[in-house]
């Protein structure tokens, strides 16, 4: 430490006002110096101030300077700050009460000033050191606790991603959601932009029409709007009104701007399937409905066919018996040549009436498939 500049602040405090002018005539080449003439003063003074170091004396009225030293070392302030005690005395019992009530060094009269600028110089390089530590371990600690919360929120955004895929619904969508972002602890309302209309929601479950409003007009107005401790979160169909940003915290407030920026951009994602699933789905149905009632149409016309060809069969054999029966008056045939003829016409008639009686089960069986394809097509 240069002794030329003055720019660390040691309090003495000390009865003696000789004492104090002397210390006072040597320190103040190289320190900014402030004095009190007594413990209390000396607390109230350190109220006031925050000095660098503190030169106690421990012979004082009313106050000891064990006493202050334990009271000044009782403000969370001065817990650390170097503090010298300053005795005529050097025995062992002085030097340990001195320790015990929080002293960092002791010095004994007479002064030589050399010695003592020296100790103090020592004393605030060490502090200066303890608090650059200090300062470096509690960024480390703020840097460490920062990743584990990086990491935490990036797996509570994965869980969300994996647990959407699977979503098909809308409202479902929007709780898990809401659960993500109670996760992450913000407290937020949505609109989201379906084929069915918009959908405005908020964490509660409520709809807030002025909420749905400003999500709306927001919605050109890029990816992120911030606004004090709300902040909207814009895609293509869906929009996240974040209520309870941190504001005061600019880097916790851009980790939740990232990290609700990629929650938005998966559910947007997600919403766009579901949109194709739905639409997908919808031009299915469509489609199955128009090859049901094409089926239905062609069924009805082989249905008619077959009962065509029962009837004209039916006829064509009815007027071949007829005409067998009128030609066989004009045969020379025997009797047993007819009674052969006539069992021949029998089978024949047999087989084919057999082959009507069925057509009335294949007629049963067209029936019972229009009647599913009639109730398919209306479902």
């Amino acid at each position: 430490m240069s002794e030329q500049a003055p720019n660390k602040q040691v309090l003495v405090i000390d009865d003696d006002d000789f004492f104090c002018e002397l210390l006072t005539s040597i320190l103040e080449p190289h320190f900014s110096i402030l004095v009190a003439k007594s413990g209390n003063e000396g607390i109230q003074l350190l109220n006031e101030q925050t000095p660098d170091l503190i030169l106690l004396d421990i012979d004082m009225p009313e106050k000891s300077g064990y006493e202050t030293c334990k009271e000044i070392r009782a403000i969370p302030l001065h817990q650390y700050t170097p503090i010298i005690f300053i005795s005529a005395n050097n025995s062992l019992e002085e030097k340990l009460e001195a320790y015990h009530s929080g002293g960092s060094d002791f010095v004994t009269k007479p002064i030589v000033g050399g010695v003592l600028t020296s100790k103090i110089n020592s004393h605030l390089q060490v502090k200066e050191r303890e608090e650059k530590l200090t300062q470096s371990a509690d960024q480390a600690r703020q840097t460490a606790m920062n990743a584990m919360r990086e990491h935490a929120e990036s797996g509570i955004i994965l869980s969300f991603m994996n647990d959407s895929a699977a979503i098909l619904d809308y409202d479902f969508l929007a709780q898990r959601l809401f659960k993500t972002c109670e996760e992450l602890g913000i407290a937020a309302s949505i609109n989201i932009v379906a084929s069915t209309g918009t959908i405005s929601i908020d964490h509660s479950g409520l709809q807030r029409p002025l909420e749905a409003a400003l999500l709306e007009h927001a919605q050109d107005h890029g990816g992120v709007v911030d606004f004090g401790s709300r902040c909207i979160f814009n895609a293509e169909y869906i929009s996240l009104l974040a209520k309870n940003m941190p504001e005061n915290d600019s880097h916790r407030y851009g980790q939740l701007k990232d990290s609700l920026a990629r929650l938005t951009t998966s559910t947007n994602a997600r919403i766009a399937a579901i949109q194709t699933s739905m639409e997908l789905e919808a031009a299915y149905q469509t489609d199955v409905h128009q090859t049901l009632k094409t089926t239905v149409s062609s069924l009805l016309k082989i249905r008619h066919i077959v009962r065509t060809q029962e009837s004209t069969a039916l006829d064509a054999m009815d007027s071949i018996l007829t005409k067998m029966d009128h030609s066989l008056t004009s045969l020379s045939l025997t009797e047993t040549q007819e009674n052969q003829l006539y069992e021949i016409i029998q089978q024949g008639t047999d087989k084919l009436m057999e082959v009507y009686s069925r057509s009335g089960e294949i007629d049963d069986q067209f029936k019972d498939i229009i009647r599913s394809f009639d109730s398919l097509s209306t479902d």
